[in-house]
């Protein structure tokens, strides 16, 4: 009778279990968010002569420029250049620090460089946005980024804090406005003056 009385119970366990699966589907489990290392926003080979390290705000038109003027360049000499995005969100600009959370979830995913360039593409869409967080999501889901593991990421003190640190770095550099490069020991701001320099530099 005792016997009878436990398995009655075990089955009426796994029943409501059964029930709550049938409703809510499998359950997922979402790995830990690890923030991926600089090499994930490096574009280009890695041998190239002409390394380009960029720190970039999203919300800046003229990032928005140098991002094609570096891209012609890659693709005119994909042996010679490289580009390593940095993160330089400015206050005045207070979508730039979400749009680089997002961009860097995307990476952890292989999606930085795609995220990257489709913000820069749609940036007059979202710059004056109250609340960005859900187009960005459909954004990144657009383009095959898990949305589970997407929303872990952004509330992720991991990904906040490798922003904040490339803009501590940049501070140190003495940079105050974007876009801004180094390409060496030479500092250059401003799209205009970097297109002159990979002119000389690639003659």
């Amino acid at each position: 009778m005792k016997v009878s009385k436990v398995f009655l119970a075990a089955a009426v366990v796994l029943g409501c279990v059964a029930i709550v699966l049938l409703f809510k589907g499998p359950l997922r489990v979402v790995p830990p968010v690890v923030a991926p290392d600089a090499w994930h926003r490096v574009k280009g080979t890695r041998s190239a002569s002409v390394k380009i390290i960029e720190y970039s705000d999203y919300q800046c038109p003229a990032c928005a420029v140098a991002s094609k003027i570096i891209d012609e360049a890659i693709k005119e000499h994909p042996d010679k250049v490289s580009l390593e995005h940095r993160h330089f969100p400015l206050q005045m600009h207070p979508n730039a620090f979400r749009a680089a959370v997002f961009a860097e979830c995307a990476g952890v995913q292989d999606k930085f460089w795609a995220f990257h360039d489709t913000l820069f593409r749609s940036q007059a869409s979202w710059v004056k946005m109250a609340n960005v967080d859900t187009y960005f999501r459909d954004l990144a889901m657009g383009l095959g980024v898990d949305g589970v593991m997407l929303q872990a990421c952004v509330s992720s003190d991991a990904i906040t804090n490798k922003i904040k640190a490339d803009v501590a770095v940049g501070t140190s550099k003495g940079i105050e406005s974007t876009p801004a490069f180094f390409i060496g020991d030479k500092r250059i701001v401003g799209s205009a003056n970097l297109a002159r320099e990979l002119k000389d530099l690639l003659k």
